[in-house]
């Protein structure tokens, strides 16, 4: 198995020397560069970046910059969704937002773990577990 399928599995994974996690992660960081000083107003350019950063546009999503995601694409919105500024979603395991949810400042998503006997710690491993947030949160 790849570091990003044992990601996947929640499995305990090579997080900080794997080099195909560590260039998802720049290149989702450049994204994220753009998407943060993008313009509230320029509603099309946000529109293009939420679909690369997390593969999808879902209807009435509104994201108040600054964001800071580790991959994007492990992160699903659903309808109606407003995420103030400041957030963290840290999604080496699938974040699934509900519909009609609205997330307060400064608020983060922590899917990692990380092993407390440093031999393995210090080697740059960790675990991903999913968060579920429902609708009407």
């Amino acid at each position: 198995m790849t570091e990003k399928e044992k990601m996947m599995a929640g499995m305990w994974y090579d997080a900080n020397y794997n080099q195909e996690l560590t260039e998802l992660r720049f290149k989702t960081q450049e994204l994220l560069l753009k998407f943060n000083q993008t313009p509230l107003s320029h509603q099309d350019d946000i529109h293009d970046l939420y679909k690369e950063l997390f593969g999808t546009v879902p209807k009435g999503l509104t994201i108040i910059a600054p964001l800071t995601v580790d991959y994007g694409s492990n992160i699903s919105f659903g309808e109606n969704v407003f995420v103030n500024a400041s957030c963290y979603f840290m999604d080496g395991a699938k974040i699934t937002i509900g519909h009609n949810v609205f997330i307060g400042p400064y608020c983060g998503f922590y899917t990692a773990s990380h092993p407390l006997a440093y031999k393995y710690r210090n080697q740059g491993l960790e675990k991903a577990s999913p968060i579920v947030v429902g609708d009407n949160c």
